[in-house]
């Protein structure tokens, strides 16, 4: 696998709980726009994490930033899946696979107050030359789900964990063919204990999944598994990035940087390097580190991890830094013209990172910018308007970013958007 290719980074929550009082909450209000960083105080085990105390506040005013609207064209409806959000998709080349995910959603009858999640076992793929739906099998799909993990292999969609029916944590996943449309089952010998909320890398050789929550709290444990040889090999513990869910994962080429997410209701400021060549960790470096979040957006661009977003104390986190792994330094990101946004998605174009979400609290732009390019390089962003949709997955498709599903706060959608890429502003009406 080439190092230039993204890891599309998935961390939303999976708590049959969680996903209910996620989307009530947003239907009810919007999210507040986090503080300026507060003084940094330490966790019990020493890790540094942002202070959350203290009232509400809003992100300082920056000089306004043109935003455009984004020319795109819908995808067709029909042949689509069934309506939901918290799902996954991978990008094989060619098609879209879209599986999974939760399709329970508060009502205005009840208030929008909390619901049990319902996960799907079901999903199909999208070609978007074509504009074309077709059925993924469900003979032999693993188990309904939400919150699990999903990759490409180069032949197959690799599905792990996640949470099921009755919100039971699972610690088995599926193989998906494409090509033959049929699925196979990963085997359970020295696989990973169950667990939600965790991240999964492609390799080239194998997927690795670590992290997360499991039956009694977070994780700091994981496995990989080769499909080749259809086994699991579990990681060394020894060294390992201390427990957490919600976190990031990015694979470089040669090892899996994790960053951030959530210990024990803590957001961790700190992460780890395993390589797998020599089964071992070391630390990342905590000095210049991003202040700690969970279900943030990060991407490896070749030579850095850029993290973006995400939530730290219950508020949208409109910042970030990029990690050189070669020199074990971080470097701020720019902020202006990338305003907070809720239930963020990214992915990396092989050039540009790009995060889409929905906009927090009052927004003085007309349209409002709820697609934000990153160029690393230049340490510049860009903004487009697109439809604000939380907890849907952004992909890189060639010619197109592809975007379907999710919750727009009140509804969730079964519909989704071709956007051009790169982006060319829509002509004005």
């Amino acid at each position: 696998m080439s190092p230039r290719v993204a890891v599309l980074v998935v961390v939303l929550s999976s708590s049959a709980a969680a996903c209910g009082s996620q989307r009530s909450e947003r239907a009810r209000a919007d999210a507040q726009a986090e503080p300026e960083p507060e003084p940094v105080r330490e966790a019990p085990d020493g890790a540094a994490v942002a202070a959350t105390d203290g009232g509400a506040a809003t992100v300082p005013a920056a000089a306004p930033v043109e935003t455009r609207v984004a020319r795109s064209s819908p995808m067709t409806v029909k042949g689509a899946p069934r309506a939901r959000a918290e799902h996954r998709a991978v990008w094989t080349g060619r098609e879209v696979v879209v599986w999974g995910g939760d399709d329970a959603v508060p009502s205005e009858s009840t208030g929008y107050s909390p619901v049990k999640a319902h996960p799907r076992g079901d999903g199909a793929r999208y070609d978007p030359a074509a504009d074309r739906w077709t059925p993924v099998a469900g003979r032999g799909a693993p188990d309904a789900r939400t919150g699990h993990s999903a990759v490409w292999t180069g032949r197959e969609v690799l599905v792990f964990g996640g949470r099921g029916a009755e919100g039971e944590l699972l610690d088995d996943g599926g193989a998906y063919d494409p090509a033959a449309d049929a699925w196979r089952a990963l085997p359970g010998r020295d696989g990973p204990s169950s667990r939600a909320q965790h991240t999964a890398v492609w390799t080239g050789r194998a997927m690795i999944v670590w992290g997360g929550r499991g039956n009694r709290a977070e994780v700091s444990d994981g496995a990989a598994y080769d499909p080749e040889r259809d086994a699991w090999h579990p990681l060394a513990t020894k060294g390992a990035a201390r427990a957490r869910a919600s976190h990031a994962a990015v694979w470089t080429g040669s090892e899996m940087i994790v960053w951030g997410g959530r210990s024990g209701g803590v957001e961790r400021q700190d992460g780890g390097r395993y390589d797998p060549a020599s089964d071992s960790w070391r630390p990342v470096t905590n000095e210049g580190a991003p202040d700690g979040r969970g279900d943030m957006v990060a991407v490896w661009t070749g030579s850095e991890m850029v993290v973006w977003g995400g939530v730290r104390g219950g508020r949208a986190v409109a910042r970030g830094a990029a990690y050189d792994p070669v020199a074990d330094r971080w470097r701020p990101v720019a902020r202006r013209g990338a305003p907070p946004l809720d239930g963020v998605a990214g992915t990396w174009t092989g050039e540009r990172m790009v995060v889409t979400g929905e906009p927090v609290g009052e927004q003085d732009a007309d349209p409002s910018p709820t697609l934000l390019v990153y160029d690393p390089t230049a340490d510049r962003w860009s903004s487009f308007h697109v439809s604000p949709r939380l907890d849907r997955p952004l992909v890189a498709a060639g010619r197109w970013l592809l975007s379907w599903g999710g919750f727009d706060g009140t509804n969730l959608g079964a519909d989704g958007e071709r956007i051009d890429w790169p982006i060319e502003p829509a002509p004005a009406p």
